[in-house]
C-alpha cells in the first residue's frame, strides 16, 4: 500500500470588501481569492507546465493537470520544446530524413543553432530522450555550447544554480518545464512569450513527492508561492521514520516549543497569518492491527492519567496525544495539515507572478507593487540596511495613525483595515500593526528576513497591546518599531536590540529570545 504523507494546508479565504490605496482614499478594494480552474491536485510538474501554456508555450490544455505531463518526451518532442522557448521565426533545413513534418521547424532551427544533432548523418532518432539529454539542450540554448561533457551536463547545471525540485524518478514533459521554469527564476532567462496573455488562479491542491526530509523542506516552501488550499505530500519516496521525523517536527512548534525557544528559523513564520500554526494529524486509517491498538490504548491511558494528576500540561498532552496516535497508524496513513492561512502580506507578494492570479481584482496588488518600487528607487544602494531605511521613511511619508471610531470602557476601537496592509493602500490611515504589516510585505518583496513582534508597551501611561517588527541584516536581527517612529518623529526605535526595546517600553510576547533574538543594536 502507498505510503501517504499529506499536509492539507487549509486556507480560509474569507476577506470582506476593504478600502485600497495611497495618500488619497481610492474606491473600495476586495482581496476575494480567484476562482479555481480545478480542484484537480497539481504537481509541481503540472504547475510548471500550466506555466508553459499561460505564455503560450505549451497547449492551453496544460493549464489544469495532465497525465501527458508525466509521460516521457522523445526527441523531437524536446526540441519542439525548446524551439517554442528559445526560437525565431527564420528559415532553416536539416538533413534528416525521420523527422515528422510537424516537428521539421523545431529540429532544424535546433540543428542549425548547434543545440542537437542526430544519431546519424540522415536520421534524427525519434526514441525517448533522457534527463542529461534534454539538460544538454538546454545549457547550449542557454549559450553554453560546449563548456562541458555530455557525461557531466547534470552537474554542470546544478553547479550553475539549475537544479529544480520536485522532478520525477522517470524523466517526463513535467520535469523538462520545470528546468524551463528554473530557467527564468535563476538566470532571468526570457521565453517566448505570448504578446498578450491571461493569468489563470493558483492551485487549490498541489501534490509533491519528496525524496528526503530536506527535500520535502524545499517542496513546501516552493508549493506555498502558489498559495494552495491544500498540499499532499506522498512518502513513497521517504523511508518511514522520515515520515514520522517530519510529522514530530511540525507537532513539536505546535505544542511543546514556545516562538521564543525556536532553536532555527522556520520558514512558514512570515507567510501565514499570526493566528496560525501548521498542525499536523493523522486522517485515516488503512490497515489495523490488534498489537498497535493495544499499544495506543496504553499510551492514551497513561497520558490521561499524568495529565490528571498534573504531571504533565495541556500541551505536552496533546503532544504526547499526537505522537501516539503516529505510533498508531504509521506509515499506512494519512496525515494532514489544517487550519492554515496565508497572511495578506504574503498572498500580495505571491500575487506578482505574471502567469498565475491570487484575486479576482488586483487593485490591491498593483498599488502594492508600485509602492515596493518606489522604496527600492528610494534605497541608497541594494543593500539590506539601505532598503529596511527607505521602506521604514516611504511608509513614515505616506502612512498617518488611524482616528478611533469608537471607544468603549475607555479603550479605543478602529476600523479592520487599520490592523492590515489595506487600510495603507486605501487611505493611508493604519495603526501599529498596520505599520508592521506594510513594512513586512516590503521585506518580503526585498528577499530580506523580517517577522512581526506582538506585545506590550505604555502609552499615555496606561500598559497597551503593540507590534512592531525584527529585521535581520547582515546575519544579525534588530528590532524596528516603524509606527512609533513615525508618531513620535524619533530614530530611537531603529534596529535596537531586545534589550534596548525593553529599556524604550516594549516588552515582547514572542521572539525575544530563540533563533531570533536580538543581541545588539545596529
Amino acid at each position: 500500500m502507498k505510503r501517504i504523507f499529506i499536509f492539507i494546508l487549509s486556507l480560509t479565504l474569507i476577506f470582506s470588501i476593504i478600502p485600497t490605496a495611497s495618500a488619497v482614499e481610492t474606491d473600495m478594494l476586495t482581496m476575494t481569492a480567484a476562482k479555481h480552474l480545478t480542484y484537480e491536485g497539481y504537481t509541481l510538474g503540472d504547475l510548471a507546465a500550466a506555466r508553459l501554456a499561460v505564455y503560450g508555450i505549451l497547449d492551453d490544455v496544460y493549464m489544469t493537470p495532465q497525465a501527458e505531463t508525466k509521460l516521457s518526451l522523445s526527441r523531437t518532442d524536446a526540441a519542439a520544446l525548446l524551439y517554442a522557448a528559445f526560437g525565431d521565426c527564420n528559415s532553416y533545413t536539416s538533413p534528416f530524413v525521420d523527422v515528422p513534418d510537424e516537428y521539421a521547424d523545431a529540429v532544424a532551427w535546433a540543428y542549425a543553432m548547434g543545440i542537437t544533432s542526430g544519431i546519424s548523418a540522415t536520421e534524427f532518432g525519434v526514441r525517448e530522450i533522457t534527463e542529461t539529454e534534454f539538460v544538454t539542450m538546454l545549457l547550449r540554448c542557454m549559450g553554453y555550447g560546449d563548456a562541458f561533457y555530455f557525461e557531466e551536463a547534470i552537474s554542470f547545471a546544478e553547479a550553475l544554480g539549475l537544479s529544480p525540485s520536485g522532478l520525477s524518478v522517470t524523466f517526463c514533459l513535467g520535469d523538462a518545464a520545470l528546468y524551463l521554469q528554473c530557467c527564468t527564476e535563476t538566470f532571468n532567462l526570457e521565453l517566448n512569450k505570448a504578446e498578450k496573455f491571461e493569468q489563470i488562479s493558483f492551485p487549490y491542491l498541489i501534490i509533491l513527492t519528496p525524496t528526503s526530509l530536506d527535500d520535502a523542506e524545499e517542496q513546501l516552501q516552493i508549493a506555498s508561492c502558489y498559495l494552495p488550499s491544500f498540499i499532499q505530500i506522498y512518502g513513497d519516496n521517504l523511508a518511514e521514520d522520515e515520515l514520522h521525523e517530519l510529522y514530530k517536527t511540525y507537532c513539536r512548534y505546535q505544542y511543546m516549543v514556545k516562538s521564543d525557544e525556536y532553536e532555527t528559523e522556520v520558514w512558514w513564520l512570515n507567510r501565514v497569518s499570526s493566528s496560525t500554526q501548521m498542525s499536523p494529524y493523522y486522517a485515516t486509517v488503512s490497515q489495523e492491527s490488534a498489537p498497535k491498538a493495544e499499544m495506543y490504548s496504553a499510551a492514551i491511558s497513561e497520558l490521561t492519567a499524568l495529565r490528571g494528576a498534573n504531571e504533565i500540561s495541556s500541551a505536552e498532552y496533546l503532544y504526547g496525544f499526537k505522537l501516539a496516535i503516529a505510533d498508531y497508524l504509521g506509515s499506512d496513513s494519512m496525515l494532514a495539515f489544517d487550519t492554515l492561512r496565508w497572511s495578506e502580506e504574503w498572498r500580495l507578494v505571491c500575487d506578482t507572478d505574471d502567469a498565475f492570479s491570487a484575486f479576482e481584482d488586483d487593485t490591491i496588488t498593483q498599488l502594492a507593487d508600485d509602492f515596493y518600487s518606489e522604496c527600492m528607487a528610494a534605497a541608497a544602494s541594494d543593500s539590506d540596511y539601505d532598503i529596511v531605511m527607505a521602506a521604514k521613511q516611504l511608509i513614515i511619508q505616506r502612512a498617518r495613525y488611524a482616528a478611533p471610531i469608537s471607544y468603549e470602557n475607555g479603550t479605543a476601537s478602529y476600523s479592520s483595515s487599520a490592523h492590515s496592509v489595506l487600510g495603507f493602500f486605501q487611505n493611508g490611515e493604519i495603526v501599529c500593526d498596520g505599520y508592521s504589516a506594510v513594512f513586512l510585505y516590503v521585506m518580503l518583496r526585498a528577499g530580506i528576513p523580517c517577522i512581526e513582534v506582538t506585545g506590550s508597551t505604555v502609552s499615555d501611561g496606561s500598559a497597551t497591546n503593540h507590534a512592531w517588527n525584527k529585521v535581520k541584516i547582515d546575519g544579525a536581527w534588530y528590532n524596528i518599531d516603524v509606527c512609533w517612529a513615525d508618531t513620535g518623529h524619533t530614530t530611537r526605535y531603529d534596529l535596537k536590540s531586545d534589550a534596548a526595546y525593553s529599556n524604550l517600553s516594549h516588552w515582547a510576547d514572542s521572539f525575544a529570545n530563540g533563533a531570533y533574538a536580538a543581541s545588539q543594536s545596529y
